[in-house]
């Protein structure tokens, strides 16, 4: 998923000032745009669904404009989360699971099965033939069997971060957010180096 600002300002700055004044701030208000729309995005995201801000940054990354390269971008990573990511718990016997590891109380719950809630703020879900469990490379999943066997399993995964993206709550103010932020920083930019 692309996100484009205008950069408008630049032509007209050429007209004003030496090239390299003008891409030395250019790509200095790049970077700063390109930070902006990770720090909104990832914010609003946050917002709306369950999940810690440290694992939407993990899924958001920025290309930074260079000397030799004046372009920036937000890198959106397309991969699902497991929904052992939005605070699944799982209850058996006197044991609590979750991905932090087990948590042994003193009575055993009448709760059974994995209990998740998507939205921030939303209802809790649950998923009562499911279970959370390590894999051998040690990635911590809510899982379910496919048949009444013991094997094979399958794991239960949510929404895309590009389809978190492309909402319109997360989307505009993002763009907003960027555009905003590349005018009033190229505009600064310029008179701080040419003064």
């Amino acid at each position: 998923m692309n996100i484009q600002v205008k950069l408008e300002g630049v032509e007209k700055a050429l007209k004003m000032f030496n090239t390299r004044i003008v891409n030395q701030a250019t790509r200095m208000a790049l970077n700063e745009t390109a930070k902006t729309a990770k720090t909104t995005a990832a914010g609003n995201i946050y917002h709306g669904w369950n999940l810690k801000k440290s694992d939407i940054n993990k899924k958001l990354k920025t290309e930074l404009a260079r000397s030799s390269d004046l372009s920036a971008a937000l890198v959106v990573r397309s991969e699902s989360f497991s929904l052992s990511y939005f605070g699944a718990k799982q209850f058996s016997g006197r044991r609590t699971i979750s991905r932090t590891g087990i948590k042994t109380g003193k009575r055993k719950s009448s709760k059974g099965g994995v209990y998740v809630r998507i939205k921030r703020g939303g209802k809790i879900t649950h998923l009562s033939t499911s279970f959370i469990a390590a894999t051998r490379s040690g990635h911590i999943g809510v899982f379910r069997r496919s048949t009444r066997k013991h094997l094979p399993i399958a794991e239960r995964r949510l929404i895309t971060v590009p389809s978190m993206f492309k909402q319109q709550d997360v989307y505009v103010p993002t763009l907003r957010a960027a555009s905003r932020t590349w005018s009033t920083r190229l505009k600064h930019h310029l008179e701080r180096l040419t003064r």
